[in-house]
């Protein structure tokens, strides 16, 4: 549906009280049905031990059925624990002070708040009851949504913490219900595998509209220190922060809008000094502040914005500029949400609104801009009080417009609006930009062009799984080339920094997608020369992650490289497959602080590593002699080992590493004899020894 904005009204949405029993039977049929079974579930001869997963998008109606669960349970006589909602209990169940709802707080105090949550749960949930009553513990863990708006690594980290509590959960006479939306259902199994393993039952998939969950927005301007994972240990290129062009920041004034140029809907009253002075207070105020004010400025910078495209006396240019504020305060406001105040509970419904709001008011604007510039001149108020050389150019404008499109669209389609669809209008939106940008006599601003590169490269590695020919891929390299091109030597060059370091690594992961795919082309030489430019800029003292991540990607374009060579090309072992060795022997000697999980990174290069090293040892064993053989041999084992930090029910790569330690321990045994493969085999962790053993065969 579309969003009309002057008719959009910005006041804070009322609260809705909760009245215990009230419309907990509304609900679709399927609904119904599903809750059925699950309360069925619960109320079984196993209901005390139950572990069960719920599956709800639509948070809203989520919250209906947990509040629902939750007051007939109670009906029923089960002695649960007090409801958040306020439901009658009996009185030993209300003496229990423990909620029955389970909020994580991703931005909990500690280094694990998640495990720290469910361990304070549990504990207080299984205080002593009456031998003399059969009763039930019920506790329901909500919130994984807001896992969504934090970064890859804080993710990974925070389902390790939930996986770390499903020992806890396993253990304790509670029964769980786990709600979550869909999309995290395919996350907890693959990372989360001992909480997966734990469930009882089938998961209960309820239906209901996607609630939309705010991402991080670019407006700070700091890239990301490490790249989302992908297979095989190569990465997906990041979006560089720096979206906004100016970053403006927003602090609340007493009364930012004299009253005597307040807006109103009627003709010839004074509005433009007021408002031009009320949009350069917005922008130019060095930092943000932290309270609700900021935002409640900001709504109110919209809703007075709006107001003013009522009048019937604004003129083309008029009307052109209030979109385009009202375009950065939307986008402003949407960033606030989403960025500046991540630990507050957000309303979805609310995000996406303002996400809505913030693109229409962008596209009105750019459809404007003709008749705006229509001499290609600026107009008199869009520099406000700056002098004429310093005003913005119409380009300029323009340029920000496009750019800011090109960011409100992206964000829109990672809530999975549109997919294939969704990307090619990124993809239209940073191009259109970048021709403005670059057109001839237009002094481009270079840090917010090369940000711009880098978002429509990225637009294009997005778009390129719906596209099965390499076009989209080759548009990623276009324009990640395109961006380094302007760092170089010459003084007239930008001097390679981090961002460059960003840049490369980003280009050397789309040369290693091509030749993941197949395509036909000198990818891998390429990709090696985009990672080693890529190292120098990001070091491990000061971005470890990153460095650790490129070394990982640096490996595998070596590794592969070696693979592709015929094994009779090479009496000796050749550079690239020593080159791989060093390049995971150096993700592995990054130090990971004591009070952090070990990044994901390392087990993949840990692997890696094994292997490369068993290759050494037996493809060119004749090159080594005997004992350089064993010393091959001695550390693929070690790196291999050094991978295991997983129990076997649940690493992510059991069988690969199972296979592994098998032709690692029989190449032991052939080399040094059987005493030497016991030993080693001693050297694994005791729930690995027992499925090696069974399929251990004696030489």
């Amino acid at each position: 549906m579309q969003t009309t904005l002057p008719r959009v009204h910005l006041s804070p949405r009322s609260a809705v009280t909760r009245t215990p029993g009230a419309s907990l039977a509304a609900g679709s049929p399927w609904n119904q049905q599903v809750y059925g079974r699950l309360q069925r579930t619960l109320q079984g001869a196993a209901g005390r031990r139950s572990r069960l997963l719920a599956v709800c998008d639509d948070l809203r109606e989520r919250d209906r059925l947990v509040q629902r669960l939750d007051h007939d349970c109670g009906s029923l006589g089960m002695a649960l624990l007090p409801s958040p909602f306020g439901v009658a209990r009996s009185r030993e169940a209300a003496s229990m002070a423990v909620p029955s709802v389970v909020q994580l707080d991703p931005h909990g105090p500690g280094p694990a708040p998640v495990t720290a949550t469910i361990e304070t749960a549990v504990a207080r949930a299984i205080a002593p009851q009456d031998s003399t009553t059969e009763t039930l513990a019920l506790l329901q863990l909500c919130g994984i949504e807001q896992f969504t708006r934090l970064s890859a690594r804080h993710q990974q980290a925070l389902l390790r913490q939930l996986d770390d509590g499903a020992d806890r959960m396993a253990i304790a006479p509670v029964a769980w219900v786990i709600w979550l939306p869909r999309p995290w259902l395919d996350a907890i199994r693959q990372s989360a595998p001992r909480l997966w393993a734990l469930q009882t039952a089938t998961v209960f998939e309820f239906e209901g509209d996607p609630t939309p969950t705010p991402l991080a927005s670019p407006a700070d301007h700091r890239p990301a220190a490490l790249i989302t994972s992908r297979p095989d240990g190569w990465r997906s290129p990041l979006r560089l922060d720096g979206v906004i062009s100016q970053s403006p920041r927003i602090a609340t004034a007493p009364d930012p809008f004299p009253r005597a140029h307040r807006p109103a809907t009627g003709a010839g009253v004074h509005w433009r000094p007021g408002w031009r002075a009320w949009m350069r207070s917005l922008q130019n105020t060095p930092d943000l502040g932290k309270g609700d004010g900021d935002l409640q400025e900001l709504e109110r910078a919209c809703g007075l914005g709006c107001q003013l495209l009522e009048r019937t006396d604004l003129t083309p240019a008029d009307r052109g500029e209030l979109l385009a504020d009202l375009s950065r305060c939307f986008s402003l406001q949407l960033a606030y949400l989403t960025q500046v105040a991540p630990a507050a509970p957000v309303d979805r419904q609310r995000w996406q609104r303002v996400c809505e709001q913030a693109i229409e008011a962008t596209q009105r604007a750019i459809a404007l801009l003709p008749e705006r510039f229509a001499e290609g001149v600026i107009s008199p108020g869009d520099g406000g009080d700056l002098g004429v050389e310093d005003r913005p150019t119409a380009a300029a404008i323009a340029f920000d417009l496009h750019r800011r499109l090109g960011y409100l669209l992206t964000e829109r389609v990672r809530q999975g609006v549109n997919g294939a669809a969704g990307w090619q209008a990124v993809v239209d939106a940073y191009g259109r930009a970048i021709s403005i940008a670059t057109a001839e006599g237009t002094p481009p601003d270079l840090d917010a062009l090369i940000a711009t590169y880098n978002n429509l490269g990225t637009a294009y590695w997005n778009l390129a799984p719906h596209d099965p020919t390499p076009q989209a891929l080759q548009g990623a390299i276009a324009a990640y080339r395109a961006a380094l091109a302007y760092y170089g030597p010459s003084d007239s060059a930008l001097p390679p920094d981090e961002r460059y370091g960003l840049l490369q690594t980003n280009l050397g992961t789309t040369y290693l997608y091509l030749a993941n795919r197949g395509e036909n082309g000198p990818w891998l030489d390429l990709a090696i020369e985009a990672f080693r430019a890529a190292l120098p800029h990001r070091p491990v003292a000061t971005h470890p992650a990153a460095h650790g991540a490129t070394q990982l990607n640096l490996g595998t374009a070596h590794w592969r490289r070696y693979r592709q060579m015929a094994p009779t090309a090479a009496p000796q072992p050749p550079a690239d497959l020593l080159h791989a060795i060093a390049a995971y022997e150096a993700t592995l000697q990054i130090p990971v602080p004591a009070d952090q999980p070990s990044p994901p990174y390392r087990r993949d290069a840990a692997r890696h590593l094994g292997l490369a090293y068993y290759h050494l040892a037996t493809v060119f064993g004749s090159w080594l002699d005997r004992d350089r053989r064993r010393t091959a041999l001695e550390r693929a084992f070690h790196a291999y080992r050094q991978s295991l930090d997983l129990p076997p029910q649940t690493h992510p790569h059991r069988d690969l590493l199972i296979s592994a330690l098998l032709r690692t321990l029989q190449a032991i045994a052939r080399q040094d004899g059987p005493d030497a493969q016991r030993h080693a085999l001693n050297q694994l962790p005791g729930p690995w020894i027992a499925p090696i053993l069974e399929q251990l065969k004696p030489l």
